[in-house]
This record gives C-alpha cells, structure tokens and sequence, in this order.
C-alpha cells in the first residue's frame, strides 16, 4: 500500500511539472516569440520553473528570464 501512495505522489508532482513546464513555455513564447531549441531543452532539464515563470512577467528580454 505504501508503495501505491508513492507511485500516486510521484506522478502527481509529474503532471504539476508538466502543466509548469507548458505554462512557462506558453509565456515566453508569447512574450518573446518561437524560442530556440536550447531553451526549451533547458526548460526541460532544471528545476527552476518557477522561479523563470516568476520573471517573464517583468523580464525584458529572454537572457534576463534565465540571468543567474
């Protein structure tokens, strides 16, 4: 049973992901316009959805979305 619950967690927070990632993705696109195949890459891999998805809204340019 323990294991059931784990496996529900794990593809909850999967599908959160997902629906982050698509978010952030619709955002940038509409602000910035088709974005290149290195950021969408990028979007996939780091766990900063967020944190991005926070800045677009005052970023002005796209390198500002991503700055360290």
């Amino acid at each position: 049973m323990k294991d059931a619950k784990k496996d529900v967690r794990k593809g909850n927070r999967s599908a959160i992901r997902k629906g982050e990632l698509a978010v952030l993705l619709r955002q940038l696109t509409s602000k910035f316009g088709p974005l290149p195949a290195a950021v969408v890459g990028r979007l996939k891999r780091v766990d900063l959805l967020l944190t991005w998805s926070d800045r677009v809204l005052t970023a002005t340019t796209l390198d500002k979305v991503f700055a360290d």
